[in-house]
């Protein structure tokens, strides 16, 4: 499944599809298999657990900018402009951090609301919709220890369907021209967000995002 995954959109992502086209067939394809997991049944993941929402998040800039249409067709003038001051608040004390030291500072997504859910879940990235946990205590006692995740039980088929289609978009933006980076979450939408033109400029293979800090482990440095 993986490896066909990867190739299927490797071939899709090479090809000249509207920016916002390809990040919704790549979040239904993650959906799509992740509901076809076996052992589903098991996610400790519900509505308003929020353990993982303090951990840093790396997306391609096809995401940043699909997450950053849908705020602003969501949000009126002045709540787009709240939320743009809260995620530039937020890129300014976690976008640097490495896993470990993000997980530790205990910062939440700029975009998790006050009841514990995500304000724009339908929209998330691959990467938050790949990760699911089987152990709501386990993932609380990472959180609180301010660990950057735990070594747990989770569904393995959710996680590479998630990995398998990012892959596979990278392939064919390389393939395409245009910047395959990952980066991290805060620093990416915001400059989705505050960019002209990013997605046109982006497409075109212009250097938007080349410049943002990218998701390092202190492990690897």
């Amino acid at each position: 499944m993986a490896a066909a995954l990867a190739d299927e959109f490797a071939a899709t992502a090479a090809q000249p599809l509207p920016v916002l086209t390809l990040a919704e067939r790549a979040a239904a394809a993650v959906e799509k298999w992740s509901d076809r997991a076996p052992d589903r049944s098991r996610r400790a993941c519900r509505a308003g657990c929020a353990h993982c929402c303090y951990m840093a998040v790396s997306v391609t800039a096809l995401e940043a900018l699909w997450l950053a249409d849908r705020l602003r067709a969501a949000c009126a003038p002045e709540e787009l402009a709240a939320k743009i001051e809260q995620i530039a608040a937020t890129s300014a004390r976690v976008s640097n951090l490495t896993i470990e030291a993000r997980a530790a500072a205990r910062v939440p997504c700029a975009l998790l609301g006050p009841d514990g859910n995500c304000t724009m879940h339908p929209f998330r990235p691959l990467g938050c919709r790949g990760w699911t946990s089987f152990s709501a205590e386990l993932c609380a006692a990472a959180l609180a220890a301010g660990e950057p995740g735990h070594s747990g039980p989770c569904d393995r088929v959710a996680l590479a369907a998630a990995g398998s289609v990012t892959e596979g978009l990278q392939r064919g933006f390389r393939a395409a021209g245009v910047d395959a980076g990952h980066y991290e979450f805060h620093a990416a939408l915001l400059r989705a967000l505050t960019h002209p033109d990013a997605a046109a400029e982006w497409s075109c293979g212009r250097p938007v995002f080349s410049d943002l800090p990218r998701v390092v482990s202190e492990r690897l440095r």
